[in-house]
């Protein structure tokens, strides 16, 4: 004789003294504080007592087969429920359940309980199962305390994780991946607001496969909850699908035949406005409670102050890039600067000193000389000019004359300038500017860039070469070329 077999032995011996032995179960059954069900061996449900009513808020339809309950099934514990049909006693651990998730009967009565269950095989007397009774034991405290305190040490977790992300992107997919994770969604993206605030683009997404969202700008127009978290600065739930269907119909639409469960959109609130939104959608019937709320909430700040620390890193880094090319372009300007300074000052030495010594004796070479040294240092006073022009610019402290100009007077100008410089290496100078052409200018400085392109292009062109200069109106520029045929 079996262990189970001797058990039934036993109570049926004590029965034997109670004089109404069915009357005591019945009470025992009616009175008990804890829910309690009773199936046949098909799987429907034969009797419920008071505490499950209470406990579930509803009992099961007439046409409920709990061996087909789908929110059992996604719970993951279908198969327990399966195996005490089939002759074993099951324990089931602490387990969310809510009965409004059943979908092959209609259940809108309901709420959502942790549950732990103890599911055992009534056998008839030819030792065949003829009925199964479930007994639940409400652990819904115990269980939000549980995760109350998961919720904590994972913030913690997530605050580590996101201190090390150092871009946008690795910041979204920590949110998702480590966060987010933690609650009962489905489907989930983070966006974070362009520069110049006029798109929202998603960096990140969990569970749309390879119907992807990601990179993908969305204008601040659009209606969607991720965009309106932003524009609102405030978060949005939608318990009801019905209501969310109604306010969003676009997203509907294009969701249609997913089997939408609670919609909600999170923003992520910097140090000054909204720059971004988790968006997600949870599966039918989990709407999420004031504790996930509240834990969903600390983890938008926790993200946007991420976010935050990311852009500034990223902001350094483009700072420290632009220093490091304007350092290297002051090497360059000094290098340069200093050669063309040479330069001149090379002529300048050389042909004074030729002049101290020969021209005394040779006035024509004197006139010469003091010629080329007139020419040098104006060369070098043009120099220093441009310098210094360079330093007011950087300062901002340039400032234009603009008045209407005649491009061609600023052009032949330039030309005559550089004309000597021209002529003695054989060098043709063409020059087709129409008289009429007028800008608003500053004549000098326009002057003085038509004579460094001018003088650059003859520097660089040898003997007997040609330079032209061209300006044409195009559209509403005036588009000016210098073309030489040197190197």
């Amino acid at each position: 004789m079996s262990d189970l077999a001797r058990e039934i032995a036993r109570v049926q011996e004590k029965l034997r003294a109670v004089s109404d032995p069915l009357g005591m179960l019945e009470g025992i059954f009616a009175l008990s504080p804890f829910g309690v069900q009773v199936y046949r061996a098909d799987g429907q449900c034969l009797l419920v007592n008071q505490a499950f009513r209470e406990l579930f808020g509803s009992e099961p339809p007439p046409d409920y087969n709990v061996q087909r309950d789908e929110a059992a099934a996604q719970a993951g514990i279908l198969d327990l429920v399966r195996r005490a049909f089939a002759g074993e006693r099951v324990f089931v651990p602490a387990t969310w359940y809510d009965p409004r998730d059943v979908e092959h009967v209609t259940i809108t009565a309901g709420r959502r309980v942790a549950v732990e269950a103890t599911m055992f095989p009534l056998f008839d007397q030819a030792g065949r199962v003829g009925h199964v009774a479930i007994v639940f034991e409400d652990v819904t405290a115990e269980v939000q305390a549980r995760e109350t305190s998961a919720r904590i040490a994972r913030l913690h977790f997530v605050a580590t994780r996101l201190s090390a992300a150092s871009t946008p992107r690795d910041v979204a997919e920590e949110i998702l991946e480590h966060g987010v994770s933690l609650l009962a969604v489905r489907r989930a993206v983070v966006g974070v607001l362009s520069t110049d605030g006029t798109t929202v683009e998603v960096l990140a997404e969990l569970g749309f496969g390879d119907q992807t969202f990601k990179d993908r700008p969305f204008p601040v127009e659009s209606k969607i909850p991720l965009v309106d978290a932003i524009r609102r600065a405030a978060p949005i739930y939608y318990e009801d699908v019905a209501a969310f269907e109604r306010d969003y119909p676009e997203v509907a639409a294009a969701a249609r035949g997913l089997e939408l469960g609670p919609v909600g959109a999170v923003p992520l609130v910097g140090a000054e406005r909204a720059i971004g939104a988790i968006a997600f959608e949870q599966r039918k019937g989990t709407p999420l409670g004031d504790d996930e709320r509240a834990y969903l909430a600390a983890l938008a700040f926790q993200a946007a102050q991420a976010l935050d620390r990311a852009r500034l890193f990223r902001e350094a880094q483009e700072a420290a890039r632009r220093a490091e090319e304007a350092s290297r372009a002051k090497d360059e300007f000094l290098g340069v600067l200093s050669h063309e300074l040479r330069t001149p000052l090379n002529a300048i030495q050389g042909w004074a000193h030729l002049a101290a010594t020969r021209g005394r004796e040779d006035p024509a070479f004197l006139d010469r000389a003091v010629e080329v040294i007139l020419r040098n240092v104006r060369a070098q006073v043009t120099l220093v000019d441009d310098m210094l022009d360079v330093a007011r610019i950087i300062r901002g402290k340039l400032r234009l004359a603009l008045a209407p100009l005649a491009v061609r007077s600023a052009v032949d100008a330039a030309v005559e300038s550089i004309r000597p410089t021209a002529t003695a290496r054989n060098i043709s100078v063409q020059i087709d500017v129409p008289a009429d052409l007028l800008v608003v200018a500053d004549a000098d400085r326009l002057q003085q860039v038509v004579w460094n392109l001018l003088s650059n292009a003859i520097k660089f062109t040898g003997k007997g070469g040609h330079v032209s200069l061209r300006a044409e109106e195009v559209g509403a520029s005036v588009v000016l070329s210098v073309i030489d045929d040197g190197i």
